[in-house]
């Protein structure tokens, strides 16, 4: 929650980085997800955060990185 508010705070647009998709999907809430853009999810400097959808997200190299993760 602190860095979802920090990004709001820091005015960074909450839609998607990728693919500019917003808050709704089909008319229904959609919760945009934070990437970690380096992979690294202790780096949580504002330059390497991002909202992203969970399309897009799940489709990052760094996605569940250091999880066991079928390919």
């Amino acid at each position: 929650m602190l860095l979802r508010r920090a990004l709001d705070e820091t005015g960074v647009p909450h839609a998607c980085g990728a693919c500019g998709l917003g808050d709704v999907w089909q008319g229904k809430r959609l919760v945009l997800e934070i990437d970690h853009i380096n992979g690294d999810r202790l780096d949580n400097r504002r330059e390497n955060l991002r909202y992203l959808c969970p399309s897009c997200h799940s489709q990052t190299e760094t996605f569940a990185k250091g999880r066991d993760r079928t390919q």
